[in-house]
């Protein structure tokens, strides 16, 4: 996803960023040798150590800018359809996150082959690594905040090459600003549907920037495959071999740096994007704030006048909202296309939902630095919020002028709820991951779940809060139950269905038992889809037992939501089967995983977005449990269900049990990399592995002994292939 890590939401009016092609083999390899680090070791290759059968492993598996000709404005056909034409034949080969391995295929399959394993292997981590102090961390993280610097981290690339020029020089790099003249003016509105220049105009000479892109990207102009000449927004002017684009507001983001690791010449960097700047230890708040509000000021200088300066700290006076409005109207007729599929380039702020905190952040500090300018003490504590915050990581070499960037991607395994992270087709993004991320409940213990959809390695939406600050009122949350992708309402666009467990919290502050909840989804023409409030209301509060089947056969019609009891399994079985979609399951089963003479029904999703899901009956009711892999096993009537699983660098392995009518997890385990995004390996190229079992880290031997004293593999049964009933065998059997 080109042009920002984020999708970015105000006003329900939308803005899609651009993604970035796959990554041939040939230029993987040459990043390696050249300055992204070193080779891992032959042995290492594979990524699999020896006697690893029972654990689980990940899935198998635009050239140079053209420059315009005498005077011209980019963005026109030649270079839509050279980057439309990025889009699909490349993008949707380079997966965003690899998950689990291939359906069919048991938890002993080798190593990741194709795009997701070139992405995990590209920037490998070598032999040994440390962590920097705090005065480096702090130069670090000084050069990333660099007007000429930040701009680099607002885009996702494995190699300096896909680097997104126009956030780089979105607000003009830090480059001095100069006045335009007569000429320039004249000559520029030529070039732009406008008949007068009302907001402040970034100019980018080529000099300008080819030194930028050769002492902080190693590469020339030409060299990159998303140059100026393919943006909308910019217009070069060959008479002075300078771009120029108007600018109503800012892409500016300050970046807080939480650790960093170096090896040789080679820096690490984990990182989060802030509104504001991020405070010094030394410096007291006041200090801080006020700090914040000089550098915002002086980053708006640099968009050339006065008027940048303003427009960058109001964002939304009349005058810049009717400027921006004029120049959207203006460039739809050439990027409507592109917009839906992802080649709209916009200014990288955040989400619907990180934009509310960033408002509040920017407030805040705001009052405090007028208090502190008046020696006063701030008149309002900041409000707390839980809003999601990506983690990201990029990778610097330390060259003689100062550092150069190698790759820049989102953490993904960072608090990462694995067990309901699925691979997911969206139209028209194409192929995404879905992934919901652990509270930060540091800010709060209420804080809630996030739900993020993930491309390319970077962050193309956050879904919707419950609540504006994602901080619940009255209960405390406890899981992700289910998540479903469907059509429900078949209008063409994906749907995306949630089903979450609490813990209530009473006015008096006591806990008061748990209690589920449902949200909807709805898919949208530009593939990131809203919360539909007004259903997710009607559901929570009119179906009485909360599953997807349930909730699903609500949205439909086909049930009032009133909780059913049924006379027998079979009746209950064949009621289920008759209510969801049969297009969307490959096949069903019936399997005895305890010894209450009663089956369980799985139903196996038909694709990997659908995962499996075994249904419990008890009592005259249904239960449903959702596993995000459709390759388990289980041992008949020892009631125990393993599910290999694994994203990245780190492999999961879950056992589940019925307890309660209900398949529950019941052990975990997880071994690989959790300190980095990539792959690690040691001097002798096998790869480096820390092993986790029920939350403490164990031995290797003691993980393998974890998962074979609870479930035998050599016994285990599945649920495949020839095993599996289409609906119609199964009702008839059920009769």
């Amino acid at each position: 996803m080109r042009g920002s890590f984020v999708y970015h939401r105000k006003k329900q009016s939308r803005k899609r960023y651009r993604t970035f092609g796959v990554l041939t083999a040939v230029l993987l390899a040459m990043c390696l040798l050249a300055s992204c680090g070193p080779e891992p070791g032959k042995e290492g290759g594979s990524g699999k150590a020896d006697g690893s059968e029972i654990f689980s492993e990940p899935d198998s598996g635009g050239g140079k800018g053209k420059e315009d000709g005498p005077d011209s404005v980019a963005g026109q056909s030649t270079g839509d359809s050279m980057a439309a034409s990025d889009m699909g034949a490349a993008q949707t080969a380079k997966t965003g996150a690899a998950a689990g391995p291939v359906p069919g295929e048991s938890a002993s399959a080798g190593a990741s082959t194709g795009a997701a394993a070139e992405d995990m292997f590209s920037h490998p981590i070598q032999g040994e690594i440390k962590q920097v102090d705090a005065q480096i961390l702090e130069e670090l993280q000084a050069f990333l905040n660099e007007d000429s610097s930040y701009g680099f981290l607002l885009s996702s690339y494995d190699i300096p090459e896909e680097i997104d020029l126009n956030q780089v020089f979105y607000s003009g790099a830090g480059f001095k600003q100069e006045e335009l003249t007569e000429k320039e003016k004249e000559l520029l509105l030529d070039r732009i549907p406008q008949k007068e220049i009302r907001t402040p105009v970034v100019k980018l000479k080529k000099e300008q920037a080819e030194e930028l892109l050769s002492q902080k990207a190693g590469i020339s102009y030409d060299e990159s495959r998303h140059p100026l000449d393919q943006e909308d927004g910019w217009a070069y002017i060959n008479r002075y071999g300078t771009w120029y684009a108007l600018r109503g507001d800012t892409n500016r983001q300050y970046i807080n740096c939480s650790d960093a690791w170096q090896q040789g010449d080679l820096y690490i960097i984990h990182y989060q994007l802030m509104a504001q700047a991020p405070e010094k230890a030394d410096s007291t708040e006041a200090d801080a704030a006020a700090a914040a509000a000089e550098e915002n000021a002086a980053t708006a200088e640099t968009a050339g006048t006065a008027e940048a300066a303003k427009a960058a700290e109001t964002s939304e006076t009349a005058e810049t909202t009717e400027t921006a409005e004029t120049v959207e109207t203006v460039e739809t007729s050439e990027t409507a296309e592109a917009a839906v599929t992802g080649e709209t380039a916009a200014a990288a702020e955040t989400t619907g939902a990180a934009e509310t905190a960033e408002a509040a952040e920017t407030t805040a500090a705001a009052e405090t630095a007028e208090a502190a300018a008046a020696g006063q003490e701030s008149p309002v504590e900041e409000e707390k919020n839980a809003l999601y915050r990506p983690t990201y990581e990029v990778q610097l070499q330390k060259t003689e002028k100062g550092y150069r960037f190698c790759y820049n991607i989102v953490w993904t395994q960072k608090n990462l709820i694995e067990a309901q992270s699925y691979q997911a087709e969206l139209k028209p993004a194409g192929e995404v991951f879905f992934a919901p991320y652990y509270p930060d409940t540091d800010q709060d213990e209420k804080a809630d779940v996030t739900f993020v959809l993930e491309k390319d390695r970077a962050v193309l939406a956050i879904l919707d809060p419950m609540e504006a600050s994602n901080i619940r009122t009255d209960r405390i949350f406890a899981g992700v139950d289910a998540v479903d992708f469907t059509d429900y309402n078949q209008d063409g666009y994906m749907d995306i269905l949630t089903i979450c467990t609490y813990t209530q919290i009473a006015d008096d502050g006591r806990k008061s038992g748990e209690i589920r909840e449902a949200r909807v989804y709805e898919g949208q023409e530009d593939a990131v889809p809203l919360l539909d409030r007004e259903k997710t209301e009607a559901v929570n509060r009119d179906v009485e037992v909360l599953n997807i089947t349930n909730v699903t056969g609500y949205l439909t019609g086909q049930s009032d939501g009133k909780a059913r009891k049924y006379d027998s399994w079979k009746e209950a079985y064949a009621a289920h089967i008759e209510g969801i979609a049969e297009e969307e399951y490959e096949g069903f089963g019936l399997i005895y995983l305890n010894d209450d003479r009663t089956p369980e029904l799985v139903q196996l999703g038909a694709t990997t977005a659908k995962g499996a899901t075994i249904v419990v009956y008890r009592n005259g009711t249904l239960e449903e449990t959702w596993l995000n892999r459709r390759d388990f096993q289980y041992l008949e009537y020892e009631n125990l269900l393993y599910s290999p699983s694994g994203v990245e660098n780190l492999h999961f392995d879950t056992i589940y049990s019925i307890t309660g009518g209900k398949l529950s997890i019941s052990t975990q385990g997880y071994y690989g990399n959790s300190s980095f995004a990539r792959v690690r390996f040691d001097e002798n190229g096998k790869e480096v592995r820390d092993y986790f079992w029920e939350g403490g880290q164990v031995s290797e031997s003691g993980y393998r002994d974890g998962i074979s004293f609870l479930f035998d593999l050599s016994r285990a049964k599945t649920c495949q292939g020839d095993q599996l009933l289409t609906a119609a065998q199964l009702l008839e059997r059920l009769k």
